[in-house]
């Protein structure tokens, strides 16, 4: 099977089973199995389709099969080795959105050391599990505290906590420097890497890890890509796979 109707009823069949899914973490588990299954020849188009799908045509099924595939790749749930040959077959038939969009995650180092740890109060320095404790409580002034905080498994109980808004999460993706490790999280996170203005901003931000800020772009409105296009400070990489985005339609 390459291409053509098998191809389209393939994807059509997967969208169908995702979206009978409720959770984020099911639907890219059932993705990286449906992928899985098929040869690499058939993947590379596939996953392209997807997103170009995704981002040209905005229904909602695409939308579900594109975060699913995305989610897939950054929680490391696509097998490396089919990714691997998968992106190899993009490349042989110059497949540009594939080649541009299936990259492996990076998983970078907590960055605590390099980044300065807030003051929560109190007479000593917290402990990490202290840290995350407190990330999940809902007085105003910890957040503001937990926001600075360099260590992604405070970021991650932030993340999490209700009282947490979208303009605080902003704070975290606007953030330069800022440790890679949280953008990572955020970038990855079910909650609000599909607000446009949060994705925008981790987009731009040279500190979010490539594979996570491409990750975000088929979600983006086709202005907040063109954006991602036309700004000099992001990667080159960057700039060429919005560019690919939004010139290749599905």
């Amino acid at each position: 099977m390459t291409g053509g109707a098998p191809l389209t009823a393939l994807i059509a069949a997967i969208e169908r089973g995702l979206l009978v899914l409720d959770g984020w973490e099911q639907r890219s588990l059932r993705f990286a199995g449906w992928i899985e299954a098929v040869t690499p020849e058939d993947a590379a188009p596939a996953f392209g389709r997807i997103l170009s799908s995704a981002f040209h045509h905005r229904t909602p099924g695409g939308k579900v099969l594109a975060e699913s595939a995305g989610l897939a790749l950054l929680d490391g749930h696509w097998p490396e080795e089919h990714r691997v040959h998968t992106r190899e077959a993009a490349a042989a038939l110059e497949l540009a959105v594939t080649s541009a969009f299936l990259l492996a995650p990076e998983i970078p180092d907590h960055d605590e050391r390099a980044f300065e740890v807030p003051d929560y109060g109190g007479d000593r320095p917290l402990t990490l599990g202290e840290r995350r404790a407190l990330a999940s409580q809902p007085s105003r002034r910890i957040i503001a505290r937990a926001l600075l905080d360099p260590h992604p498994m405070v970021a991650l109980r932030l993340l999490g906590n209700p009282q947490v808004v979208e303009a605080d999460v902003l704070r975290i993706a606007s953030r330069r420097p800022a440790p890679p490790s949280v953008l990572a999280e955020l970038a990855r996170h079910s909650r609000w890497r599909g607000r446009p203005r949060v994705a925008a901003a981790l987009a731009h931000n040279p500190w979010t890890p490539h594979a996570h800020a491409v990750s975000l772009l088929p979600g983006l409105p086709r202005a907040l890509v063109r954006d991602v296009s036309e700004d000099g400070r992001v990667s080159a990489d960057l700039g060429d796979a919005a560019r690919i985005l939004l010139e290749n339609r599905p």
